[in-house]
Parts: C-alpha cells; structure tokens; sequence
C-alpha cells in the first residue's frame, strides 16, 4: 500500500509562492495599464499566470487553476491585439487577482472566497473563450478532496493558534552563518590547547618556584663546601634556562591566545552582521503593495497621479517593515485625496493634468528617512488652525502666536480634519495622529513640510533595526539611562547656576533646559550645577537641553522590550543589560520631548524634609530582571522603599528579616511560585494579614478565583497592565 500523500508540507509551500506570484501579478498589472508597449512586461505576466496555473492543478486547487488559466487567455489577447488595455479591462484582470488572492487564502484555512463563476464568464467574453469551457484536465494526478480537506483544518487550526512568521533567505547566507559557526568552534578549540598549555606553563611556574626556594635553602653555608657550592651553581644554571624556557612558553601561550582571541573578534563581529541581517527586508516589501492603492483611489476621486517609487532596495528590519505599511498607507490617503487636485483645478493653476506623488526611501547614518511626497496643494496652515480653535484645541490668540510650522503640526492632533466629507477614506481625523503613535512606537519621529500650493512632504525617521541601538551612556539622579544617539546633536558643560537654569545658548538660539532626573521624578541630582553636563537633544524639528550628573560613553548595546505590561510608559522605550549585569533604561526621546513642554520644576519635598513617617516597604517578587527593574523603579518615584526577591523561597527569607507594608509577587517563578508563597504566607500567623498584590500575565478565571480564594488582596494582569492601578493599589493597602 502506497504511503500517503504529505498534503499539508506541499499546499503550505504553495501558499507561499502563490502569495509571491500574485504579488507580482497585481504590481505588473497597474504598470500594463501605462506600459502596454512593453512585451517584456506581457511575456513576465505571463508567466507569472502559467506557473500560478500549474502549480494550483499540481496541488489539487482546480478554482485556482481555472481562474489562472482565464487570466492568461486574456493576457495573450491583449498582447496579440496590439492595442493597449483599457481601464475597465486592467480593473476585470485586478479582480481576477483579488479572487485569486481569496482563493489561496481560503486554501491556506482563512474564510470562504466568493464564488467567481460571473468573473470567469466576464474574463472568457475578453479572452475570447466560451464560458462554459471547462479547465483542462491535469496531467497529474490531483490531491483527493479528503486530503486536501484534512490539510485544511490543519491550516486552520495553526491559524487560531497565532500567524506563523517567516522570512525567506538566501541559501549563500545560511552557508555563510554555517561557516561562521564552524569557523567560531574551531576558533573555540584552539583557544581550549591556549587554555590547556596555559595550564601546564602554570605548574611549570610552581614548580620553578619550589626548585629556587629549595635552592636558597643549600645555598646558605655553601661558600664553606665548595663541592657543594659548585653542585647549586649548577643547578642555579639549571633553573635560569627552565625560567627561561617557560617565560617562552608563556609569551607564546599569549600571543596564541591574542591571535585567538582577534579571529573570535572577527568572527562574532560577521555573525552580529549577519544576524541583523537575516531580520532585514527590502523596504519593497511593503512599498510593492502601494501602486494597486493609488490607482484605485485616484480612479475613485476622478484624480490623475503618477505614482514613482525610489530606494525600494534599502533594507530595515522585518519587525519595522510589519508596522509602517498603515501609516505610509495613511501618508497615500492624504496625498490622492487631499493633496493632487483635480485635473481642471490643475490646468487652472498651471499645473500638469497628472499630479506626481513619490514615496522614497534613504538611509542616513543607522537611520532610515522614509518621504511621502506630492505636487498636489499642500496643507492651509490657517484652516488647521481654524479647525483646532474651532475644537477648543486653541483660543484665538495662541492660534494667531502658531507660526506656520507650529500651525502644520496640528495636523498629528487626533479628531483633527480640515475635509468636510466623511467616507470610509477621510474625514474622521485620522490618519496623522496614527502616522506619528506608530512612529513613536519605533523610536522614530515624523516631520513635515509643505508650501501652498506647491506640495507637501511628509518624512518618517526611523532605525534601521530595533534590535541593536547606538545610546550614549548617561547619569541622573544616581540612576545609569542610555539615550538613542541618533536624537543626540551634542554635549557641553551646564551653566554655573545648574539646575536654576531654564536656557541655554546653541548656536545663536536659545533653547530650554530641563533636569533629566526632575523630568524621570529620580529627586534632586547627585552633583552640584557647576559640574553638570547638558545633552542638546532634536526630534522632528524641536531642541531641548537635558541635565545630567555625568555624560559616560557611547555604546551599542541589544534592546529589550518592556513587556505589555509596561509597554505604556511614555519616557523608557526599552531596556538593555550592559556588559556588567546592570540593567539600563533606554529613554524614549519623543516622549521626554512632549514630557519637557509641560514640565513645571516645582520640588516636592521629601518625607525625610517634613518629618513624616518612613516610607512604606514593598517586596517586589519578580525574577524578569528588566521588569523587576522598571517596576522597582516605577515604585521608588511614588515613594516606596522597594527591596526585591527573585522567588518564592528568597521572598520568605526577606520577609524574615524586616518588616513589609505590602507584598507584590509574580506567579511565575522558579523554586517556588506566587501562588504557592500566598499560600505559605497565609498560613503563617505574622503574614495572614499582610497585604498581597499579584502581577502576572496568567488572567484566566480560573487562575484568578485560585489567587482570590488563596487570600490575594489584589489581582492585576500584565495584559491590561496600568501603573497607576498598581499604585493605587499599593497606596490603598499601605494606607
């Protein structure tokens, strides 16, 4: 009995390649419509259907194959014709794709596709063909119904348990990364023969050592015997040329080490390389599905647009490539609808009939410059600013203060909109806000430009990749933070008068100047003014100087996300362990930027300074060092004296001690678990009453009634984490 057929291996790579070709198909289509003197670009498009067509008959997806097979006739008659397609004929050949596009998705266990019988019979009317003319039949034999059904729920059920994300790469890199690894291990082994004649050169050593101190013990009275004298001399010979001979031995047991030591260098430096390389993506990826968008809005808005697209070879991280297609489909959005005018009003203005618009991509320094260009009338400054007055955003006065730049930035003010039409597109204000939170969200900026009348341009900066940052190592408030060096311009000495001071002079301007361990609520800085530096920070057009204690040094160091739970924190974008254990907030600039504008340097007074109680004592059981971390550090600004364990059991030997207010414990942990140290707590008479706060991110209700019933006094979820419930609570049970 033949052995079954592996339907599922087979229809998930079909399902990739499918998605690839009609990628390409789609994108060749919208080029056909102004490029049909290009036989080239009919003969790929071809192709592109035939493979479609084949492979879908091979797997047993005869929709797929009949579909495919429709668009190919239609695509050789139109090349055979001679004469170019017209807009109704590419917008029948996109539908087909769309179908083919649901079809394959249905295929891989998403929804249902809508039937295409009426698309099949309007595609043969074009092509020529009959429309009761069925799909030939395979050469090959189709997979069976059965099997491709039991593939399907398969597909399914990998689906409603979380998308599975890939990345193609090429075979050369993953031969590269084998020899690097080889390459390492090898450099591995000669470092352990380093390592093992270090070892023998060391006894070599000792041994010398005994032999000279038993020496010195013959030598004494041996000026009196010189049969004696000569027998130490000789041996003192001896030992010089062994002394000798292991000092060679050591000088070559380093140098190897050295050698070593700088092949391991080299060889760890083009994995990091490669590494960030294999998460990197043509920014293509998500620029190719752009073309089809302004078509069809254009079409829609009765605008005529050339859209050009530059750079779509420069690379960035896969994780950054996911986030911007919304927001550079929102830039898109506002620059057919918006920005082009109508063909009349640009031939009344002197303009071409066909207004451009450019998305663009660059990269400067370990940062990406992504623009969204138009031709089109650019943004009325003086209707944003009507617009927020009208809102309550500005009183009339502040409004006639924007200046014109100022006035453009209200345009990222949510609910804000100049259109009086509201669709599905536009009019709900929008689109700007969402550009800039996602922008954000990257540790990026968003700045635009526009002119009336002549255009508008709208610049995303953005980091090649989130995984490794550039940050130059600062200290506040007795705390180490890292701030991205992109957002750095430069770093002078404070003025004499430090933290008094609310300027400072660069370059002619005169620039705020915030305490950065008054804008982290860290308390007052561990230096005096005189000796503090001032880091002059930019993000999308505006300056500010923080003050710091110390300016460190500049590093590249591996960022850590906060977490769900923490992902709401507004000046801490990451986190990164240095190379000597400490954990180190990353700042958000942006953020600290926004932050600064309504920052008021009124100093609260500390308990201590009143001659209030102590403060209350927390134990934070958390063993995430980075979420321990930020929590402790979250808790210490409110006031708290927090003191951390790294489990269950280290809890109970803290609790030991001293004395808590309040116990905040993860559930898991190694060891032993929060729950099984609530449970413990409660049956030990000194903590039945101590007030108990559980973080975790297990939220079902059955861990939640199992935390209650235990004698929680609190449960907190890290999914829907807010810090100012956790202080509350806190605050609450500490009294």
């Amino acid at each position: 009995m033949p052995e079954p057929f592996e339907t599922a291996r087979f229809l998930k790579t079909f399902v990739l390649e499918a998605q690839e070709r009609l990628g390409r198909i789609e994108q060749g289509l919208v080029r056909l419509e102004r490029e049909s003197a290009d036989l080239e670009l009919f003969n790929q498009l071809l192709r592109e259907a035939h493979t479609l067509k084949g492979s879908a008959r091979m797997i047993g997806l005869m929709a797929v194959d009949g579909l495919a097979h429709r668009l190919e006739e239609v695509l050789a008659a139109v090349r055979d014709s001679g004469q170019p397609p017209s807009r109704q004929l590419i917008d029948v050949m996109l539908e087909a794709a769309d179908a083919l596009k649901a079809l394959v998705e249905e295929a891989a266990g998403g929804p249902a596709a809508p039937d295409t019988a009426d698309l099949v019979r309007r595609m043969a009317r074009w092509g020529g063909q009959s429309a009761a003319a069925a799909p030939r039949t395979p050469a090959a034999q189709p997979l069976s119904l059965s099997a491709l059904g039991e593939t399907r729920s398969q597909a399914r059920a990998q689906r409603v348990a979380g998308p599975e994300h890939t990345v193609r790469v090429e075979v050369g890199k993953l031969e590269k990364l084998s020899n690097l690894t080889l390459d390492l291990l090898s450099t591995y082994e000669q470092m352990k023969r380093a390592d093992e004649g270090l070892n023998h050169a060391t006894q070599e050593v000792q041994r010398l050592r005994r032999a000279l101190a038993e020496l010195a013990m013959r030598l004494e009275g041996a000026e009196r015997h010189p049969a004696r004298a000569a027998a130490v001399a000789r041996d003192l010979a001896g030992a010089a040329s062994q002394q000798r001979r292991v000092a060679e031995e050591l000088v070559a047991v380093r140098q190897g080490f050295e050698a070593d030591a700088h092949r391991a260098d080299l060889v760890i430096e083009e994995l990091r390389e490669l590494a960030i390389d294999l998460h990197m993506l043509p920014i293509s990826t998500v620029f190719d599905a752009f073309p089809r968008a302004v078509r069809d809005l254009a079409a829609e808005y009765d605008k005529e647009v050339q859209f050009l697209i530059v750079g779509g070879e420069v690379k960035l991280d896969k994780k950054i490539i996911e986030e911007i297609g919304e927001p550079l489909l929102h830039l898109l959005r506002n620059a057919v609808v918006h920005g082009i005018e109508l063909p009349e009003e640009r031939e009344r203005a002197s303009k071409p009939r066909r207004g451009t618009i450019e998305i663009s991509a660059a990269t400067r320094a370990n940062r990406i410059l992504v623009a969204v260009r138009d031709d089109g009338a650019g943004m009325d400054a003086e209707a944003l600013k009507s617009k927020a007055v009208e809102r309550g955003l500005l009183d009339e006065a502040a409004a006639h203060q924007l200046t014109h730049q100022q006035a453009l930035e209200l345009a990222f003010q949510p609910g804000l909109t100049t259109t009086r039409m509201i669709t599905d597109i536009s009019g709900r204000g929008v689109g700007m806000d969402v550009v800039r939170a996602a922008a954000r969200r990257l540790n990026g900026t968003v700045d635009v430009v526009s002119r009336p009348g002549a255009g508008c341009t709208v610049t995303l900066e953005l980091p090649l990749t989130l995984a490794i940052m550039h940050v130059i190592l600062v200290r506040a408030g007795g705390y180490q933070m890292a701030m991205p060096s992109s957002f750095v311009r430069t770093v002078l000495n404070a003025p004499g008068n430090g933290d008094a001071a609310r300027s400072f002079a660069l370059d002619g301007e005169t620039l705020p100047l915030v305490s950065l361990a008054a804008l982290m609520e860290l308390g007052p800085n561990g230096r005096n003014g005189s000796h503090q530096r001032i880091v002059a920070i930019q993000a999308a057009g505006e300056k500010i100087g923080l003050t710091a204690d110390e300016v460190l040094e500049e590093r590249e160091v591996v960022l850590r996300p906060l977490g769900p739970h923490l992902s709401g924190q507004r000046k801490v974008m990451a986190a990164t362990l240095l190379s000597e254990g400490e954990v180190v907030a990353v700042l958000d600039i942006p953020g600290l930027m926004e932050a600064a504008k309504s920052y008021h340097a009124q100093a609260q007074p500390t308990m201590a300074a009143t001659g209030r109680k102590p403060r209350p004592a927390v134990l934070l059981v958390e063993d995430s060092v980075i979420t321990a971390d930020i929590e402790r550090a979250l808790l210490e600004r409110a006031g708290y004296e927090v003191v951390v364990a790294g489990d269950g059991v280290e809890a109970l030997a803290r609790l030991g001690e001293r004395r808590f207010d309040v116990v905040v414990a993860d559930v898991e942990m190694p060891r032993m678990d929060g729950f099984t140290l609530l449970e413990r707590l409660r049956g030990i008479s000194d903590y039945a009453r101590l007030p108990v706060v559980i973080v975790t991110s297990r939220q079902s209700p059955q861990d939640k009634r199992r935390g209650l019933e235990l004698g929680a006094s609190a449960y907190i979820g890290k999914g829907t984490f807010d810090q100012n419930v956790l202080l509350d609570t806190i605050q609450r049970l500490a009294g």
